[in-house]
């Protein structure tokens, strides 16, 4: 282990009829490990990065709407990065069109990050379900003194009250309420005594919880005028492969070495990005959302890290030297 994040070595798989343990190959195909940080701490190294001279501030939320209104507003910057998340008020304006572009999956997503190590051995993932696909649960260290954990629940259908459905949470109750009917409902499962360990550990105030939406269509574009998208604005997907910050980091660099390398106008670097990256992220959303139906449904699914570790970065061997 590292203080600022754990070296991924495997993860072992609990479904329903086995437990298997899948190596992790990231170093050995791409000479490069597989790192779980904490997204706080990625934030904070992402900082130091920086060039002196460059503030990073938190300020006023900008929306589409003041986008529109203002006009000196939009003329007071070259470019906006939309960074807005899955409910983007500025993806609709790219898109052209103001009609929801998210699809539901019918389950209630908690997530949190123990302060504390459950893991006898550094560098394995845990991941099980229940046979029927109802819950899922995921667990993996963190950095030195944490562990990451999500739970996934699908939403219940009473086929004796006309096929009504109940989602697990409906987005009111205090945390401390989830909590209590979190661990309840893993408390019949003895595969789940992992999760009810770091769930047990983790104040509730800190827990997430939110659905799982994808976005039905990415592209054709990520750009219009002065408006760029990343991350979940541009393409939110189902979290199965744990790729969603993964991809909004790959949006950032994408972006700035279109700008740096463009010998044209800044919308033309736009463009560049946009062209790098909407085949790509359509193609690991679509991925995503196979494998959550069938990991929930106890059915194998493919191995896809050679397609993550491919990424035809614009990377130059400056850059790698900077970063590493």
């Amino acid at each position: 282990c590292c203080p600022p994040g754990t070296r991924i070595t495997g993860n072992e798989v609990t479904m329903p009829g086995q437990t298997m343990v899948i190596p992790d190959t990231a170093e050995q195909k791409t000479g490069l490990p597989n790192v779980m940080v904490r997204w706080g701490v990625m934030r904070s190294i992402l900082q130091n990065h920086l060039s002196d001279g460059v503030k990073v501030s938190n300020g006023k939320t900008v929306t589409a709407e003041d986008f529109l209104k203002y006009p000196s507003f939009a003329e007071s910057a070259p470019m906006l990065v939309a960074a807005d998340g899955i409910r983007s008020s500025f993806a609709p304006m790219v898109r052209g069109d103001t009609i929801s572009n998210l699809k539901d999956n019918g389950r209630t997503n908690i997530k949190a990050v123990a302060p504390t190590e459950m893991f006898d051995h550094c560098g394995k993932t845990k991941a099980s379900f229940a046979p029927d696909g109802s819950v899922a649960c995921f667990a993996g260290p963190a950095g030195e003194g944490y562990t990451y954990w999500a739970i996934s629940i699908a939403d219940s259908v009473v086929a004796a009250e006309g096929g009504t459905t109940t989602r697990f949470v409906d987005g009111t109750e205090d945390l401390s309420i989830v909590k209590e009917k979190l661990l309840e409902t893993l408390s019949t499962k003895k595969a789940f005594a992992f999760a009810i360990e770091l769930i047990t550990d983790t104040e509730s105030d800190n827990f997430f919880v939110g659905r799982s939406e994808e976005s039905l269509e990415i592209g054709p574009s990520l750009c219009q005028d002065k408006v760029v998208l990343i991350g979940d604005a541009a393409h939110a997907m189902a979290a199965s492969y744990g790729q969603c910050p993964n991809f909004a980091l790959e949006d950032a660099a994408t972006l700035a070495w279109c700008i740096r390398d463009s010998k044209k106008e800044l919308e033309d670097a736009m463009d560049d990005y946009s062209n790098a990256r909407v085949d790509r992220c359509a193609e690991m959303a679509e991925r995503a959302s196979v494998r959550l139906s069938k990991a929930t449904k106890g059915e194998n699914t493919e191995d896809v890290w050679d397609f993550i570790f491919d990424w035809k970065s614009p990377m130059s061997a400056s850059d790698m030297q900077t970063v590493g």
